[in-house]
């Protein structure tokens, strides 16, 4: 999973970039087979390529039947009806998507691999400003994840500048997330079982909202230069928390958002990461692995 995210690390050359990996025994990957999707085995199929026409073939069937006293031989010629079964119909299409949720037209970049069956999906959440389209193609999942058997579900935020609602409802960024996820657990060319959720900065945030409040559950979330608070318990899932230690505008160590006489602090990516690994049952340690001075 870290070589599909490199490329979401997009503060990884701000000092020492730190992952934290949060999977215990029984839970997410240990609890049902590897589920990311770096290591998914077969995906689905792109919808150029999902259907098949009926195949007939003609097979001629000699029998020879031998006695003591007379040989006699037989044929038979026998047909094997026309094939009904066909390869099933994808919801999605190659390209953007848009459905109207609560009175704003929303629009997403499905980003299907070529590969066959049912493919584990990955939704990717842009940052504060961000274009769906560039952020995709920045993130270079969309030639990794397609080898690796992965479709890519890349939604736009709402707004101008777009972005996402880590927190609060003046848009319901949730209900759309939940309905088109919905849409997705319903297409046949899709794993709904491997689900996951990845987003860089207020994506970030948003992804980690997500994972108390999706109403389909996820195989695990990647927190990038973000971390949303643990405020629930969102089941057997991962988590992966990747941060720059010299993050300026989201300080790996914490901060003060509010002022002097109404502090309100931001905690440290450790301790976030911490929250999390209570929240599914690891207990509050994790893992930490130092990735060095940048990702390439």
């Amino acid at each position: 999973m870290f070589g599909q995210v490199r490329a979401l690390l997009k503060r990884a050359s701000i000092g020492v970039l730190v992952c934290v990996a949060v999977s215990c025994a029984g839970t997410g990957d240990d609890a049902a087979g590897d589920t990311t999707p770096a290591a998914s085995a077969p995906a689905s199929s792109s919808p150029a390529s999902a259907t098949s026409g009926p195949e007939t073939t003609a097979q001629a069937v000699t029998t020879t039947v031998t006695t003591s006293t007379t040989s006699t031989t037989s044929t038979t010629s026998t047909t094997t009806p026309p094939s009904t079964s066909t390869a099933p119909t994808c919801r999605f299409e190659r390209g953007s998507t848009t459905l109207t949720h609560a009175g704003l037209e929303r629009t997403a970049l499905f980003i299907p691999t070529d590969a066959e069956g049912p493919a584990p999906l990955l939704v990717l959440f842009h940052g504060f400003a961000g274009v769906y389209d560039e952020f995709a193609a920045n993130t270079g999942l969309v030639e990794e994840a397609g080898a690796a058997g992965v479709s890519l579900l890349v939604p736009l935020g709402a707004g101008e500048p777009p972005t996402w609602e880590a927190q609060g409802n003046v848009v319901d960024d949730v209900g759309f997330l939940n309905t088109l996820l919905e849409e997705t657990a319903n297409d046949p060319c899709l794993d709904a079982s491997r689900l996951w959720l990845a987003g860089y900065s207020a994506g970030a945030g948003f992804a980690g909202r997500m994972a108390c409040e999706s109403k389909q559950q996820l195989a695990g979330v990647v927190m990038n230069a973000a971390v949303f608070p643990a405020v629930c318990d969102p089941g057997p899932i991962d988590v992966i928390v990747t941060h720059g230690t010299d993050d300026l505008v989201v300080p790996y160590t914490g901060l003060n958002i509010g002022t002097a006489d109404d502090p309100t602090l931001l905690p440290s990516t450790p301790d976030l990461t911490a929250g999390w690994a209570e929240s599914i049952g690891c207990g509050s340690e994790s893992a930490d692995t130092d990735l060095g001075e940048s990702i390439q």
